[in-house]
């Protein structure tokens, strides 16, 4: 399990995204966007950590990024239409059931937010 940090160089207020990834040969974001799609916007790597695939480091790492993102899920509003809006809530709301799933099973506290454990208790509707 991997974990990258990338930043604008070219912007001064730090703009930066974190990038994970299983293998450490392809990073991509909660979003699904990948390390390439970032390179093409001038931002570069400023750091990289593997961990074990059971490091509580990790998770917490994971939990603050998706709780970072699913605050910023009401800003979707402008940029997506409603059904990629409620691909992305799907997607961040199977996120965060599994890191609460995790830290259960881990049997450690991973710091989550209560966004994370609010989206992981939120009751989807079916899709039919």
């Amino acid at each position: 399990m991997n974990v990258m940090v990338i930043a604008n160089v070219n912007n001064v207020r730090g703009t930066r995204e974190v990038l994970f990834s299983k293998n450490g040969d392809h990073f991509v974001t909660l979003d699904g966007n990948d390390e390439n799609y970032f390179y093409d916007m001038g931002y570069r790597p400023v750091y990289t950590k593997e961990f074990n695939a059971l490091s509580p480091v990790y998770f917490r790492i994971l939990g603050a990024a998706l709780s970072e993102k699913i605050m910023l899920l009401p800003l979707a509003q402008y940029t997506m239409n409603i059904r990629e809006r409620d691909d992305t809530f799907r997607r961040y709301h199977t996120m965060a059931t599994e890191l609460v799933r995790v830290q259960s099973r881990l049997n450690e506290d991973l710091h989550l937010s209560a966004v994370i454990h609010e989206m992981a208790n939120f009751p989807l509707k079916s899709a039919t």
